[in-house]
């Protein structure tokens, strides 16, 4: 792993965590010193950053991270609806299970209260990309890989009301289900269902 690769995840960590709060600016000089690296490579990892969303640079201005709001979240869910319920009707007519998800919904299923959100966050995106992935399609995997920081971080800053875990685990299990029962109007159904309840909660708080 490259300097540059190693700054990006420990960065996208300090957002997801919130050590690096909405509105907070981000300054090169002081990162370098923090890491223990040259500016040029704190450059690139930020550039890296902005180009997924995850950090905003205005205009000889610096990079800072954005707080997003309703449009955000409506805009988003727009996107990634589009490409999810392709992907899950595609995977129930094929008779496509892909481990990926399986594993994913496994480790989902093993978090536990104690768990911090960040992580309850990771593992429900990192099943639903892989539900994409399942398809085989390198382009739609790359779009919906292009949107899945803001997605992540629509949801660490705008989670009004805390569910377990163990809750949304089950409700991914049933979608998972769904897409492998074969039945793909079912499995339309269930994820189309599924992201509008997440986008209802994420708007207003409640399910």
């Amino acid at each position: 792993m490259s300097v540059v690769d190693a700054l990006v995840g420990e960065l996208r960590e300090l957002v997801f965590r919130g050590d690096l709060a909405a509105g907070t600016r981000v300054s090169e000089a002081a990162l370098a010193e923090r890491f223990q690296v040259a500016r040029p490579s704190v450059r690139a990892a930020l550039q890296a950053l902005v180009q997924s969303g995850l950090l905003y640079r205005e205009p000889n201005r610096s990079v800072y991270v954005p707080r997003l709001g309703p449009e955000d979240v409506r805009d988003l869910f727009a996107v990634r609806t589009l490409l999810e319920v392709d992907a899950v009707h595609t995977l129930a007519r094929r008779g496509i299970r892909p481990a990926p998800a399986m594993r994913a919904l496994r480790q989902l299923e093993a978090l536990t209260d104690d768990d911090g959100w960040h992580e309850v966050v990771a593992h429900d995106l990192a099943l639903h990309r892989a539900l994409v992935d399942g398809v085989g399609s390198p382009r739609m995997s790359r779009v919906y890989a292009g949107i899945t920081d803001e997605i992540r971080l629509c949801i660490t800053q705008l989670r009004f009301s805390y569910q377990s875990p163990r809750q949304i685990a089950e409700e991914h299990r049933e979608l998972v289900e769904e897409v492998c029962s074969g039945d793909a109007d079912r499995a339309v159904a269930a994820c189309r269902g599924h992201l509008e309840a997440s986008e209802r909660i994420l708007l207003t708080g409640h399910a």
